[in-house]
């Protein structure tokens, strides 16, 4: 009888020692990570598809369940990006969490990262975290993972998101199965162009690189803030788009505005300089001329792919300053072409006020490579 006793007391402490270690290590995930539900109870005991959207400030990772080809987020995990040293330690350690928490196994997952994508889909060279889609297989318990474009999915997302977060700046004639055109910018500036196929009776992604293009100066000053910018940051490069349409392109402008306006130069957020805009005049001016230079952007974009589908402007600046394309400095600029202003007066904008897209794009993507049922 004492022995049997024995037995048991040892196999609670052991019971106990399992317990407390799963709940240690769910404590020491929840300190790095941020989880959000979408459902009441999360479902345990289930397989789930992981979609990451890794950014060049944050990254999310979204766990979808898939049910009749529609896929469902109950909940998102979110951290810096500067806290990814290495991609799949962190898939690990997520994939443990949801494990240990939620009796969650994930084999499948789609991986979405700003910067540019190899032609085999294996690397993904971005400026903070390097994706290696074998390392990742190799490392996790993962069975498949794709790799794309984070832009590269956005289109695969819009109809899934709900569209009281796709907001109509701009009327238009909106063509059924016309070319669709999403840029936004960020801390970079990303861009993609979907073609509608026939065959498959739906959209196709085309990624980019533009932002990196080059930026043509069209007036005095936008030629003078080009020259400042290569002055004062030593640039032997030609300046970007990117340089300029982008968080970091916001600082920019303000630094050449103070300047030139012989202005205080205080150290202010790119959200800091929009918000003192009516009270500040180097704010306000380049609150105006990054509004224009939004617009010239998507203009060109809109002529070089005719996107008479419509263009979705996404992206955290754009979500957060919705009367910016409400200015008539938007709309003059994106209309103004001496040949083709009617066909502009024509496609409509819309803002995508939803971060959860790559999410839903990234997973849609995986389902549309035929990597789960």
């Amino acid at each position: 009888m004492k022995k049997l006793l024995k037995i048991l007391i040892h196999s609670l402490l052991a019971s106990h020692i399992i317990v407390s270690t799963s709940q240690k290590i769910n404590l020491s995930l929840q300190k790095k990570f941020k989880e959000i539900t979408y459902v009441k109870d999360v479902p345990t005991n289930i397989e789930c598809i992981l979609a990451t959207d890794i950014g060049g400030t944050n990254s999310n990772f979204g766990v979808f369940t898939l049910q009749d080809d529609i896929a469902k987020m109950i909940l998102s995990i979110h951290l810096k990006s500067g806290k990814v040293k290495n991609l799949a330690d962190t898939l690990n350690k997520i994939l443990k969490y949801l494990e240990n928490k939620y009796a969650i196994t994930i084999k499948n997952a789609s991986i979405s990262s700003a910067g540019l994508i190899s032609a085999d889909r294996r690397f993904c060279y971005s400026s903070n975290v390097f994706v290696d889609i074998h390392e990742i297989l190799e490392k996790t318990d993962l069975e498949h993972a794709v790799l794309s474009n984070d832009f590269e999915v956005i289109g695969f997302g819009i109809d899934l998101i709900n569209q009281q977060h796709v907001v109509q700046i701009k009327k238009g004639k909106k063509i059924e199965n016309g070319t669709l055109l999403i840029l936004g910018a960020g801390t970079g500036l990303g861009k993609c162009t979907l073609i509608w196929n026939n065959k498959l009776q739906r959209y196709l992604s085309v990624p980019s690189e533009f932002g990196h293009s080059d930026f043509s100066p069209q007036s005095n000053r936008e030629y003078e803030l080009t020259e400042f910018i290569k002055k004062t940051e030593n640039r032997t490069c030609n300046i970007s788009w990117q340089d300029i349409l982008s968080g970091p392109g916001i600082s920019r402008i303000y630094a050449f505005f103070c300047k030139k306006n012989n202005t205080e130069h205080r150290k202010l957020s790119p959200a800091e300089i929009f918000k003192n805009r009516y009270v500040n005049k180097s704010c306000m001016d380049t609150y105006l001329l990054f509004t224009k230079l939004y617009a010239k952007c998507a203009k060109n974009l809109a002529l070089d792919t005719i996107s008479v589908g419509g263009i979705y402007v996404a992206g955290g600046i754009a979500a957060k300053n919705i009367e910016m394309f409400k200015q008539p400095i938007f709309v003059e600029t994106f209309t103004k072409s001496h040949f083709h202003s009617e066909l502009l007066k024509d496609i409509p904008v819309y803002v995508i006020t939803d971060y959860k897209i790559s999410l839903y794009g990234a997973a849609r993507f995986l389902m549309l490579e035929g990597l789960c049922s």
